[in-house]
C-alpha cells in the first residue's frame, strides 16, 4: 500500500510539473506575445492560466510531502533540542491536516453544486468540477500521507532527507 501511495504522488508531482506548468507557461508567454505584438490577448489565456495554476498548486503537494520539499524554519529547527523538534514535526502535521481536512470538505461541498448549476470559467466555459474533483483527491490523498507519517508506517521528511 506505501508503493501505492508513493508512486500515486509521484504521479501527480510529474502531471503538476510537466503536463500543468510547462503548458501554463506557454499560455502566459503567448498571452503576453499577443499583447505586444497583436495589441490584444488571448481571450482563453487568464481562464486556462487560472486553473492550470491552482491544479499544478495541488498536484505536487503530496509529493512534496513524501519527500520533504515544504518550506519549514531550518535555521530554528535545527538549533533546537530532539523533544521541540517532536513537538514542531506533530504541530505541522496536524496544521497540514487541518489544511487538506478543511479544503477537502470545501470541494465535497461545491462539487455537487458545480454540477448542478455548471459552474464555469467565464470565458471559455471549462467547468470547475474536475478541478474541484482534483483538488478533493489531493487532500484524500494528503491526508492519508500525514496520518501514515503520524503512525510510523511512512518515514517522515526530515527521517528521508538525513538518510
Amino acid at each position: 500500500m506505501l508503493w501505492f501511495i508513493e508512486k500515486t504522488a509521484y504521479a501527480l508531482g510529474v502531471i503538476g510539473g510537466i503536463a500543468l506548468l510547462l503548458p501554463m507557461c506557454l499560455v502566459v508567454i503567448f498571452d503576453i506575445g499577443s499583447r505586444l505584438l497583436l495589441g490584444s490577448g488571448l481571450p482563453w489565456a487568464v481562464d486556462a492560466g487560472s486553473v492550470m495554476m491552482v491544479s499544478f498548486v495541488f498536484a505536487i503537494l503530496p509529493w512534496s510531502l513524501v519527500r520533504g520539499s515544504h518550506i519549514r524554519m531550518d535555521i530554528l529547527y535545527i538549533m533546537a533540542g530532539h523533544r521541540f523538534r517532536i513537538v514542531a514535526d506533530f504541530i505541522a502535521i496536524l496544521g497540514a491536516a487541518t489544511f487538506f481536512g478543511l479544503i477537502g470538505w470545501g470541494a465535497i461541498n461545491t462539487i455537487p453544486r458545480y454540477l448542478r448549476i455548471g459552474t464555469g470559467s467565464p470565458n471559455v466555459s471549462i467547468p470547475y468540477w474536475p478541478f474541484a474533483a482534483l483538488i478533493l483527491f489531493v487532500c484524500a490523498l494528503s491526508l492519508v500521507i500525514l496520518v501514515l507519517q503520524i503512525f510510523g508506517r511512512m518515514k517522515k521528511p526530515e527521517q528521508i532527507l538525513h538518510d
